[in-house]
């Protein structure tokens, strides 16, 4: 289900038809679900990277920052996983 809103999100600010605070606030929805759900996989990543790469396109440099705090220990994590 969260994959799929992804890729709903997605297509609607590649498509024009949703604008940033729309498209934030879905995708905020979707990092707290994944939060709840204590998901720290490939899906967490790439929500994280999503959001990050739009908030640099508006320049919303505090979304930004959370973003990559949160994408430092997914990608420390996804190492020390791989190391193990």
């Amino acid at each position: 289900v969260l994959t799929e809103a992804l890729r709903h999100v997605k297509r609607l600010w590649r498509d024009g038809h949703g604008d940033y605070i729309r498209v934030g606030d879905l995708l905020q929805a979707i990092r707290q679900d994944l939060t709840v759900q204590h998901v720290r996989d490939a899906l967490a990543v790439s929500v994280y990277e999503t959001h990050g790469r739009i908030a640099i396109e508006v320049g919303d440099w505090a979304e930004l920052r959370r973003c990559h705090a949160v994408l430092k220990g997914l990608y420390r994590e996804e190492k020390e996983g791989r190391s193990k």
